[in-house]
């Protein structure tokens, strides 16, 4: 058997490979040793950057009030924020020096004095036409382009709205007091925004159900009505972001009669929490750009329900701004009157609640505010009447229909979302519900 010797070739091919088998290692162990050294240079800078900004907190920011301090208030306005108590935030923060406030900072104070505006519009009470078959116009002032109404001394709003009454609906739930006013520029009468408002009250244990199925967005298609004459519809209602616990950005699209061509909306519905402070919370709705929240708008396809093929260059873009707010309802409020007949009729009462019954004597007030420009030039008298009497009414009576469904476990797919967020979202939202229930109870307590 003859032996076999190896090539010169392979074995300076072996070699090879081995030395750069060795130099690779080599490479790896210096490269592993850069940067352990440079982390740990960017660790000691960090820690410098540290001291550096602890130095500058320890100069004093005004007479009283040392910079740790100051550090001290904006960690705790910022995780009031992320629980949504806006007021309490505002609060802190303009008690600090602006120097010490970031772009951030700003922004929260932002918010807070939209959510201060919006509940002052809110609880305002409007200044009503009580003619409902009324035409009148209000007009606006241009450079007045606020979302809402500012209120006089007296707590009422400008005049002029139409006050459609207090009407409960198909059975007799839901006593709701309905209002609207169409504001035309003072220098485009073809420039116009509506204006509508619902104030109804409710039992307290509906509050809860109530907040579930305003934040189960998803679930909007399921339950918002259509209608085929005139045509007017929620196409779409998407959920483009979740901002915090409840707050979202949505993006809606509404079929309207030929030949108006269908509308979207942006909207950032943010939630704000003042029950240690005033007693309520809210929610604020606010047209926004989608780069504000860097989200990306939806394409139309010509399958869509209720679609015609539109696309995205036919649909125009809305603006609507407004908001909900919950708070104790006030006794001499117009809908009280109709509200206690239906309880007390279904408690077989004659209109007299005994002590025993003082307890559920207390409701939530719910009121839904909102200013819509519709970019319409002309908007026909028969289809405002049909918006503001009989679309609204039906959306807003659905809502509160389902609401008590979801309360009586008929809304199995509510019920569903609500346990898959209930440790996340819904034991606080019981938690802040409870809260906000326990106070109305003490300060009818206080006031026996």
């Amino acid at each position: 058997m003859t032996a076999t010797t190896q090539p010169e070739d392979n074995i300076s091919e072996t070699a090879a490979v081995i030395l750069t088998r060795e130099s690779d290692q080599e490479n790896r162990i210096q490269e592993k040793e850069f940067n352990k050294e440079h982390e740990h240079e960017q660790e000691e800078q960090e820690h410098q950057d540290e001291l550096l900004v602890l130095q500058q907190l320890q100069i004093t920011a005004t007479g009283t009030t040392t910079n740790s301090s100051v550090q001290d208030q904006l960690t705790q306005a910022k995780l009031l924020y992320q629980q949504d108590k806006l007021s309490q935030v505002a609060k802190i923060l303009k008690s600090i020096d602006s120097k010490y406030l970031t772009q951030d900072h700003r922004h929260m104070l932002l918010r807070a004095q939209e959510a201060e505006d919006l509940v002052k519009a809110l609880k305002a009470r409007p200044l009503a036409n009580t003619n409902a078959n009324s035409t009148t116009t209000t007009d606006n002032n241009d450079n007045d382009i606020s979302t809402h109404d500012k209120g006089g001394d007296a707590g009422e709003t400008k005049g002029d709205w139409i006050d459609q009454g207090v009407s409960s609906g198909t059975g007799g739930k839901f006593p709701t007091r309905i209002l609207h006013r169409l504001e035309r520029s003072k220098t485009d009468h073809h420039k116009f925004r509506l204006r509508a408002r619902c104030e109804t009250p409710i039992e307290k244990h509906l509050l809860e159900p109530l907040l579930s199925v305003l934040n189960e967005t998803e679930l909007y298609e399921t339950w918002l009505p259509s209608f085929r004459i005139p045509k007017f519809q929620i196409r779409q209602c998407k959920k483009l972001k979740q901002c915090s616990r409840v707050s979202q950005v949505l993006w809606v699209v509404m079929d309207l009669p030929w030949p108006v061509t269908p509308r979207e909306i942006v909207l950032s519905a943010a939630a704000f929490d003042s029950i240690e402070d005033d007693g309520h919370i809210g929610i604020q709705l606010k047209t926004i750009d989608e780069k504000e929240e860097d989200v990306v708008i939806p394409t139309s396809s010509s399958n869509e329900q209720g679609g015609g093929g539109d696309g995205n260059d036919n649909r125009v873009r809305v603006d609507l701004d407004g908001g909900f707010l919950f708070e104790k309802c006030p006794r001499d409020h117009p809908a009280m009157k109709e509200f206690q007949k239906n309880r007390n009729g279904n408690n077989g009462e004659d209109g007299k609640v005994n002590d025993e019954e003082q307890e559920e004597e207390e409701c939530i007030l719910v009121t839904f505010a909102a200013v819509m420009d519709p970019h319409m030039k002309l908007l026909p008298q028969s289809f405002l009447n049909f918006l503001v009497k009989t679309a609204l009414g039906t959306a807003w009576r659905m809502l509160l229909s389902i609401a008590q469904d979801v309360k009586d476990g008929k809304r199995p797919d509510h019920a569903k979302a609500i346990e898959q967020k209930r440790q996340e979202v819904y034991d606080y939202v019981r938690e802040r519900v409870d809260v906000m229930l326990s106070n109305m109870k003490g300060d009818r307590m206080c006031n026996v």
